[in-house]
């Protein structure tokens, strides 16, 4: 019978146990399961396995080692703060802040409605734009007060609305 696959490892791991080498085919797996499922969900974890040979805990080691990987149902809009150095002195400081009582969650969590997750990130490389929202993948600069704060949300909510009046 061959080695375990702790045993076999190079002494270049990046996240929990499996091969950096390895990395980007089980990074692409999971990031396939949570397109499809909103999440990476216990039963993508399962499959994964099976199809990689990695164990269960390797693969959801990998899975919590990614920021861009949940484990976890997201809403459907990820409202991503900076929480940089450079978003804080240009008006930022309170950002996370606003975002928070204008969605009434907390960094981490996501609204009972399911429309909305909160998250601080350190830096999205767009000091020029300072203090940043990233809402999924678009950018928006000059978040510098609630207002605008709720003003953008606002906007999401009403998009997201007359999208489903429509289906």
């Amino acid at each position: 019978m061959g080695k375990k696959l702790s045993e076999n490892l190079s002494e270049k791991t990046c996240a929990e146990g499996v091969s950096k080498a390895d990395q980007p085919k089980v990074l692409a797996l999971l990031r396939e399961a949570q397109e499809r499922d909103g999440y990476v969900t216990h039963q993508a974890v399962e499959r994964i396995s099976k199809q990689t040979g990695f164990t269960e805990s390797e693969i959801d080691g990998v899975a919590s080692f990614y920021a861009m990987l949940y484990l976890k149902p997201v809403g459907r809009f990820i409202v991503r703060v900076c929480a940089s150095p450079s978003c804080v002195v240009n008006g930022g400081g309170r950002a996370l802040e606003w975002a928070s009582e204008v969605l009434g969650v907390s960094d981490g969590e996501t609204t009972k409605d399911g429309l909305f997750t909160l998250e601080a990130v350190s830096c999205f490389g767009r000091c020029e734009t300072a203090p940043n929202v990233m809402i999924n993948e678009e950018n928006y600069g000059g978040i510098d007060s609630k207002e605008k704060m709720r003003n953008l949300i606002e906007k999401l909510r009403r998009e997201a609305a007359a999208r489903e009046a429509t289906k």
